[in-house]
Formats: structure tokens, C-alpha cells, sequence
């Protein structure tokens, strides 16, 4: 699967441009996008029924809260995105981008999803998310519905002349760690 991972959204109109030229031109199978916009950036993604729009929830960067956390309604603002998702996932191409970082909003957004949208978890490697909670919390009954990744912890591994076998290293490990906690859950 190819995401490109993005962070794309604008008015309607630009979102249609930005959807056929992530979708068609560069064949991706998945984008994450920005909910800032509403529906009207989002939509033009959505139309792409064999494509997965993973939009941005709870991000698993230090300064998420600035916004995210804000309340609304009693509910921080990440909730009500959790809900929109929810709605938007009309032809069950709706994902979630939720940082491992944040492994207890993680699980109050699993329970809003449900078990059948999945989630693009960032945040483990460099950013220190742990993987037990991550897959605790990330994942339905039998430990799928959930990409988890880590970009940086496996790209910057080694920048020798081995690198590319170096970086397989640290995926294969980085994997095998991951589907250990899975089959924990199963």
C-alpha cells in the first residue's frame, strides 16, 4: 500500500485537483488529510471509493494539544473529528491518522471508530510512542485495523554505506516486535 502522506486539504475545487492528481497521477492507494476545512475539502477524496483518506484525528507531534485538545461541547476537538470520520465513512474508505504518543486518546478514539476504521498510527521510533499500548489500544479484538509506523526510528538507522540493509534490519525487527503484541491480543 502506498500513503502519501500528505496532510492535504483546501475548498472544494483545489481538493478535486489534489485528489486526482494523489490518486491518478501518482497512484497512491491512500492520502492523510487535514479535517480544517470540513467536508467540502474532504469529499473530493472520499469519491475515490478504492482509496483510503486517513484523516488527520489526534497527531502524534508535542504541540497536538494547541488545538486538538481544545473543548467543545465538553469534548476535546480530536473527539469530534473521531465522530466526524465516523459520519464521513459512508463507502468505508475513512481512516484516522492517531499518534501512538497519545496512547490514551488513542483508545477513547478506537472506541468512538469502532473496530472496522482503521487507524495510520505514527509516533513510534524517534518519537517514543510504546507498541503495547499502541496495539492495546489501537487495534480491534484480533490486532488489525491499525498501520502502525515509524519513519524516522528506521530511516535515519545508518547513513553508511550498508544503509539499505541496515534499514531492512530495523523494519524486520521493528515488525517482529509488533506482531508479537498482536498475537497477544488474539
Amino acid at each position: 500500500m502506498i500513503i502519501l502522506d500528505g496532510k492535504r486539504n483546501d475548498i472544494g475545487n483545489t481538493a478535486g485537483k489534489y485528489a486526482k492528481a494523489l490518486f491518478d497521477v501518482f497512484k497512491a492507494d491512500a492520502v492523510t488529510l487535514s479535517p480544517y476545512l470540513g467536508i467540502d475539502g474532504i469529499a473530493p477524496f472520499l469519491k475515490y471509493t478504492d482509496c483510503q483518506s486517513f484523516i488527520l484525528c489526534r497527531t502524534s507531534n508535542k504541540s497536538a494539544g494547541d488545538f486538538q485538545d481544545l473543548q467543545t461541547d465538553n469534548k476535546p476537538l480530536y473527539e469530534h473529528v473521531a465522530h466526524k470520520i465516523v459520519e464521513w465513512n459512508e463507502h468505508s474508505n475513512c481512516g484516522a491518522v492517531v499518534g501512538a504518543t497519545y496512547p490514551y486518546e488513542l483508545k477513547r478514539i478506537r472506541e468512538i471508530l469502532g473496530f472496522f476504521i482503521p487507524i495510520l498510527i505514527p509516533g513510534i521510533g524517534k518519537q517514543g510512542g510504546d507498541i503495547k499500548k499502541t496495539i492495546e489500544f489501537g487495534t480491534n479484538s484480533k490486532g488489525d485495523m491499525a498501520i502502525i509506523n515509524s519513519s524516522r526510528g528506521i530511516l535515519y538507522k545508518d547513513s553508511s554505506a550498508r544503509f539499505a540493509e541496515s534499514v531492512r534490519s530495523e523494519a524486520k525487527q521493528l515488525r517482529d516486535v509488533i506482531n508479537s503484541y498482536r498475537m497477544l491480543k488474539t
